[in-house]
């Protein structure tokens, strides 16, 4: 299930602070002394005792693997859980002859003749079918890990993944985030319609006006208990959209004793053209075509083509901001429509800025996408909600709504232009908007650092949306142009975190530009970024998928044509060891 992702404010407790002196030390379950909660966890109070962000990084050294009697030595990332990073010379062949289930059963016995390496087993594992892709000579193949409770099904285990790359059909590197060995868990002792009925009394719920969005599904929730050390609870996950104050809320409920452990918000011939903004509020209006928008007439139906230019008779003809990839709604309600003259359609700034700036940009971001990768979700209209109100979230704000999977973008006031006159924000609610689509949201700072850099790519600019503040036009929401280094600046704020790989992007952008020129750079970065999102869902795990988009012979140990450009980059952030050939 996922969640409303905002721009600025986020109103769920964010993942407790990791505290370690060295990024490659062998204890890689540690975090921050923190205080039990004491007050009880509510919808009026929603914290979190202990939430788990995984470590990836203990030692690296060689780990052998061994393949159908064969044995392989890889690099691997290992911890007091398994190994949880390896990669090396491809290890397991997977011809054209061999169908996903058959591949399937090939990955099952790797996991089984290697428990060392693994610390699970294989019959624990879950075939993701939306979590594995195929790409080019990249294939991907991702497992959930479920346990049994001694129920008529196995539970999974909260963000427990264990991903295999293939690049030209070998096999090159495995990421094991499935959490190793898991102690016997007991069965529930709650149904889950009595979890349901605990998140409902804690939201006051009303009868045709909130709405159940989810059901109560049980799932093994790791978190770190009192005793300071990495533990599992089985709960009832579910989910609520409240109206009034608006919010999308997602309960963890202990099937235990039915006491609520976690709550969290989870919250673009005749022709057709449109005045919009190149990027920020202080720009000069531009007139543009719009592309792909849907034109009526009463009787029939067309679509404009990719310069904005359709063939029906202006005389009847009625274009509305909706084509293959956008659907505008202003204020939540309907999408603007307007009569075609003998000149053409044309959406005036006055009228109709905020979605025509939605319908344009987004639709070009699209367009820009789809050079790198493949998806369904780039195929199809995402629904974009311009000059919306809100009691609850207040202005100089926009949002991914991961329950209805729209993107929100809130009406001016004093201090703020309308969000949606700002292309930077546009840029980056969808980049929310993709990492959802690509498996799902998993880690809210590698998500806000998606939508960072798909704006960055965009724009060319480290600074997010400058301009979005009335006062001083000058001052971003953020710049990825900075030093953060993980572990020390783990933060409560996601979007605060996020810089630390942003950072690392947006650096690695300007030494591909300086390297290979402006719009060859930028075309490189954004290859390596689109394409490494299809099986990389959190920042620590961003390296490795950079590095396996970037091999060019299939074997990683003998790096990739940008190891020693990316290496030092990631390295001085924590987010790599710094490679001795690169030195």
């Amino acid at each position: 299930m996922k969640f409303i992702r905002f721009l600025l404010v986020l109103s769920f407790v964010s993942t407790p602070t990791l505290a370690l002196q060295d990024p490659f030390v062998d204890d890689d379950w540690t975090y921050d002394e923190i205080t039990p909660d004491t007050d009880e966890i509510s919808y009026q109070n929603p914290k979190s005792y202990g939430e788990l962000a995984p470590h990836l990084w203990g030692r690296v050294n060689s780990v052998a693997l061994n393949v159908g009697g064969q044995r392989f030595s890889w690099t691997g990332i290992s911890s007091s859980r398994g190994v949880v990073s390896l990669w090396g010379e491809g290890a397991l062949e997977w011809s054209d002859d061999d169908s996903l289930n058959q591949m399937d059963q090939k990955l099952r016995r790797l996991v089984d003749e290697n428990p060392q390496v693994f610390q699970i087993q294989a019959k624990e594992l879950y075939l993701s079918k939306k979590r594995s892709a195929y790409a080019g000579p990249f294939k991907t193949i991702t497992y959930q890990r479920r346990l049994n409770l001694k129920l008529e099904q196995p539970v999974a285990v909260e963000r427990a993944f264990v991903t295999f790359r293939f690049k030209w059909n070998r096999l090159i590197q495995i990421t094991n985030h499935s959490y190793g060995k898991i102690g016997q868990l007991s069965a529930p002792q709650i149904e889950a319609d009595d979890a349901l009925q605990v998140a409902l009394e804690d939201l006051n719920f009303k009868n045709g006006q909130d709405q159940i969005t989810s059901k109560a599904t049980l799932e093994i929730q790791p978190f770190f208990g009192v005793n300071k050390q990495l533990t599992f609870r089985s709960v009832y996950q579910l989910s609520v959209r409240k109206k009034n104050p608006a919010g999308l809320w997602r309960y963890s409920v202990r099937s235990d004793d039915g006491s609520i452990a976690r709550v969290m918000s989870g919250l673009h011939t005749t022709t057709v053209a449109g005045e919009v903004l190149p990027r920020l509020p202080q720009d000069t209006k531009i007139q543009i075509p719009l592309p792909f928008v849907h034109i009526s007439d009463g009787k029939g139906k067309e679509q404009a083509n990719e310069r904005g230019e359709f063939q029906m008779d202006p005389e009847t003809a009625i274009a509305e901001l909706s084509g293959s990839f956008v659907k505008t709604l202003r204020s939540e309600r309907e999408t603007p429509r307007k009569r075609a003259t003998s000149e053409g359609v044309f959406f005036d700034a006055q009228n109709f800025l905020d979605e025509s700036m939605a319908y344009f940009h987004i639709t070009h971001l699209n367009q820009f996408a789809q050079r790198f990768i493949k998806s369904d979700f780039l195929r199809k209209p995402i629904v974009v909600n311009t000059k919306v109100k809100s009691q609850s979230i207040k202005s100089c704000n926009a949002w991914f709504d991961g329950g209805d999977k729209t993107l929100n973008f809130l009406e001016s006031d004093k201090d703020c232009h309308n969000t949606s006159h700002i292309a930077d924000i546009l840029y980056h609610e969808w980049g929310h908007a993709l990492d959802d689509a690509l498996g799902g949201i998993q880690d809210g700072a590698f998500s806000e650092a998606v939508g960072d850099m798909v704006s960055a790519l965009m724009t060319g600019d480290s600074k997010l949306a400058p301009g979005m503040f009335r006062k001083d036009p000058s001052k971003p929401i953020r710049d990825m142009n900075v030093v953060k280094i993980y572990p020390r600046d783990q933060t409560r704020d996601p979007h605060s975190e996020g810089l630390i790989v942003g950072g690392a992007w947006y650096e690695s952008l300007v030494a591909l530009q300086d390297k290979l020129g402006p719009e060859e750079g930028r075309l490189k970065m954004a290859d390596l970024f689109y394409r490494h999102l299809v099986s990389t869902d959190s920042y620590l795990d961003s390296y490795q998928g950079l590095l396996v988009i970037d091999d060019d012979d299939g074997d990683l140990s003998n790096g990739t044509p940008h190891l020693c450009l990316l290496n030092p980059i990631f390295a001085k952030r924590g987010l790599a060891d710094y490679d001795d050939r690169c030195r």
